[in-house]
């Protein structure tokens, strides 16, 4: 996956975790043995996946998720591409799970959802 750097050193992948990235790690024991994805198709953005799984799949990749924050200037930063129609976990205070899109931010259930994916964050 290709990484832009944002603010001080800020890592961030220049795309949503495509599916052929989530494909090869779904045999990892237990991370996503349930995992369905509604397209199967090219590059597609993976979807259908909770705050947690995604957390847990940034943090065992070296990454975290962004923080509202760093997502704006994320989305911002040349070569970083946002899907259309496609909401992105953030990390958000404790108990609350939240998802962002331009000019959005909405509170959302951990569960997966068809119009929600994420991103990973390396810090320097």
């Amino acid at each position: 996956m290709t990484s832009a750097p944002v603010g001080a050193g800020l890592g961030v992948d220049c795309a949503a975790l495509p599916v052929p990235g989530f494909a090869a790690v779904v045999a990892e024991p237990a991370l996503f043995a349930d995992h369905t994805q509604p397209k199967q198709g090219g590059s597609e953005p993976v979807v259908n996946i909770s705050y947690d799984e995604a957390r847990s799949y940034a943090q065992a990749h070296g990454g975290r998720l962004l923080r509202s924050d760093e997502w704006d200037a994320a989305v911002v930063t040349p070569g970083v591409m946002v899907a259309d129609g496609l909401y992105e976990w953030v990390e958000a205070a404790e108990a609350k799970r939240v998802v962002r899109q331009h000019g959005k931010t909405l509170p959302r259930p951990d569960t997966g959802q068809n119009d929600v994916t994420f991103r990973v964050a390396r810090d320097p």
